[in-house]
């Protein structure tokens, strides 16, 4: 049965990986943002990664009889968890923040290849205000600023990315509870037909 809940678990949260680098890829890619900012994508694809790690991690340790391999899995898991809560939560709950992180970025690139094609795209200028910055020669809006077009296209977008990393934050919170009990079963195991207890039993 725990078993059957380890693959479950593992197909769920490396299937959502996979869906949430590609749709975040297409939306980046997109909007122009992928040169700014591709911590969804890359962030869902270090954790398909880590689910990869941690099947090998499960073959290894029931091939080895190694704690190090649980310990390890357990680890990533715990790492991945918390980096997906915090981020999913931030983008599900507050889409705005993802833009809000760009702004740096924005200013030291505007009249540049990174921002000039999106202010043409989206007919905005700007990044929160219109002649928000000096030296910017946008004419492609007089009333819209790119942030303000931007989270009216995107923000579902990213909520979405956030509840893909919520799922796969969920997953690897389930596998550290299985690493868990698996390591107990295993403490048993060896436990039980170690050579003391085996020569306790017989004398």
């Amino acid at each position: 049965m725990l078993f059957v809940l380890f693959i479950s678990l593992i197909i769920m949260g490396m299937g959502a990986s996979i869906l949430s680098m590609v749709f975040s890829k297409y939306w980046l890619f997109t909007s122009g943002l992928i040169y700014m900012d591709s911590s969804p994508y890359y962030i869902s694809m270090i954790s398909c990664f880590a689910f990869f790690c941690i099947i090998m991690g499960y073959v290894m340790c029931y091939l080895t009889k190694s704690f190090k391999f649980f310990w390890a899995g357990s680890f990533l898991s715990l790492i991945m968890a918390m980096i997906g809560y915090v981020k999913g939560l931030s983008w599900l709950v507050n889409p705005e923040s993802f833009l809000s992180n760009l702004s740096s970025f924005w200013k030291s690139s505007v009249n540049t290849a990174y921002v000039v094609p999106i202010e043409h795209k989206f007919k905005c200028c700007g990044f929160k205000m219109i002649n928000e910055y000096l030296n910017d020669a946008c004419k492609s809006s007089d009333k819209n600023p790119c942030f303000r077009v931007l989270n009216q296209h995107f923000s579902s977008n990213i909520q979405s990315n956030g509840v893909f990393l919520l799922i796969q934050s969920g997953s690897h919170s389930f596998l550290i509870a299985f690493f868990f009990i698996e390591a107990q079963k295993i403490t048993k195991k060896l436990t039980e037909f170690s050579p003391m207890r085996q020569l306790k039993r017989s004398g």
